[in-house]
């Protein structure tokens, strides 16, 4: 269950990363 859980979390942090890489690209792309 633990180990589990760190996987899920490690997954939802590296999608946040993700999103926010795209979000400052997009920024970026429109200024």
């Amino acid at each position: 269950m633990i180990f589990d859980i760190d996987k899920i979390e490690r997954k939802v942090l590296f999608m946040q990363r993700n999103l926010a890489k795209l979000l400052n690209h997009k920024k970026e792309f429109f200024i």
